[in-house]
């Protein structure tokens, strides 16, 4: 019993570790995204005021 709550823990520890990495991976692409689009964004609402 023993060896085996060792284990789980060992599981459920590795399981906090991976969300936490994968969320921070994850944040940082939206955040990536997010600035892309507004660069994108701009330089549509740029263009169109060139264009009028």
């Amino acid at each position: 019993m023993l060896i085996i709550k060792a284990t789980t823990g060992n599981s459920f520890l590795k399981i906090i570790v991976y969300n936490v990495l994968f969320n921070s991976v994850y944040i940082l692409i939206l955040k990536q995204f997010y600035i892309f689009w507004f660069i994108s964004l701009l330089v549509t609402a740029s263009g169109f005021r060139m264009f009028n």
